[in-house]
């Protein structure tokens, strides 16, 4: 079945042997032209992760001879390879709650969602309420929360049912609902943890998504809300959901700028990923992933030959999301000669953009 006894897909067999899950999925890498073959040993219900991997979409795939570009296993099934990673596939977002709602605006990473949030705060015309009613909740469901998330991810997108959340409710919590001049416009529901509150999902009415303008806006006066209701109670931090490991994923990068921390999302395991290494270069410039345990974070990007020139100041605001407070150092994967300008440039903006941290660079 398989070409030679040193091989991912030996390997992968061999872990099928244990009783693991084998699944092949193939398409082609994110942001590219490039075909991309993932072999992933694991649960069926979690190789979803390896979505991130693949421009749009992908397909399973299993062939007579397995020759895998990326083998990802998730834990504690052994990879017996050289150059494996660790990672965890998803983070959870953790937003610590300050003294004061104005120091928690400060504690924003980004100026111009500073400003949205300040702009609220300061126009009479908005107000919130929050209701622990399980009638408020079934509302919120029905005209907020599913209406959103089918018109902006389609009717694939897999919506939890409400009687989970009435379930959640009655344990403690509440539905907060946003108002612009009287009219709902946006809500959340957020329930009670010991540590503080879950931000467990949001809605927003649907001419929303009629203007990115309008929605940052609504988006702020919810976020605004939240910071308040978190002070009102006393919340040590607001948990604000689970994003990919995917350092330039949108629900990453708008977290990491409202002032979240990140840690291992609750209730996803680890799992190992091994690239080919020719591939390595294109493949972490696709995806730049944080790879490792919490607290020692590392940032691996990817600069290839392929990769178009970008000045200084391009690179910095495509590098400036990697400066996040649990990363300490970031691994470069290159093809690039020492003596080109774009690495240069490359390296120049990165460490800038990581300030003290450390940058190893390794060649493939």
């Amino acid at each position: 079945m398989f070409e030679n006894g040193e091989s991912p897909a030996r390997d992968a067999w061999v872990l099928l042997r244990s009783g693991a899950s084998f699944h092949q999925l193939s398409g082609v890498l994110k942001g590219s032209e490039q075909p991309l073959a993932i072999t992933y040993v694991g649960a069926a219900a979690h190789r979803e992760q390896c979505s991130v991997f693949f421009q749009g979409i992908w397909q399973p795939k299993l062939g007579a001879a397995l020759k895998p570009d990326v083998l990802v296993v998730a834990e504690p099934l052994p990879l017996p390879r050289a150059g494996v990673l660790r990672y965890s596939p998803f983070l959870d977002a953790v937003l610590d709650v300050e003294p004061t709602v104005e120091a928690q605006i400060r504690s924003v990473r980004s100026k111009a969602h500073r400003r949205r949030l300040r702009k609220v705060s300061r126009g009479r015309e908005w107000d919130w309420s929050v209701s622990d009613r399980p009638e408020a909740l079934e509302v919120f469901f029905r005209t907020l929360h599913r209406p959103y998330v089918e018109a902006r991810f389609g009717d694939k997108q897999v919506i939890a049912s409400l009687e989970p959340l009435q379930q959640r409710l009655a344990r403690g919590g509440g539905v907060l609902t946003v108002t612009h001049r009287g009219e709902p416009v946006c809500g959340a529901a957020l329930f009670d943890t010991p540590e503080g509150l879950d931000y467990d999902r949001n809605g927003f009415r649907l001419d929303s998504l009629k203007s990115p303008v309008l929605l940052s806006e609504r988006t702020a006066a919810l976020e605004l809300a939240i910071f308040q209701l978190a002070r009102e109670r006393s919340a040590r931090t607001v948990f604000l959901g689970f994003c990919r490991a995917l350092i330039d994923d949108g629900l990453f990068t708008h977290k990491r700028r409202l002032g979240c921390r990140f840690v291992p999302a609750r209730g996803s395991g680890r799992s190992q990923l091994w690239v080919r290494p020719d591939l390595r270069p294109r493949f972490f410039a696709a995806v730049p992933l944080v790879m490792g345990p919490c607290g020692q974070f590392e940032v691996h990007v990817g600069l290839s030959r392929d990769s178009a020139p970008l000045s200084r100041i391009q690179w910095r605001a495509r590098l400036k999301n990697f400066a996040i407070p649990a990363v300490h150092r970031a691994v470069v994967w290159t093809d690039v000669p020492a003596t080109d300008p774009r690495r240069e440039s490359f390296e120049d903006s990165l460490r800038a953009a990581l300030g003290k941290r450390e940058v190893e660079i390794r060649e493939a």
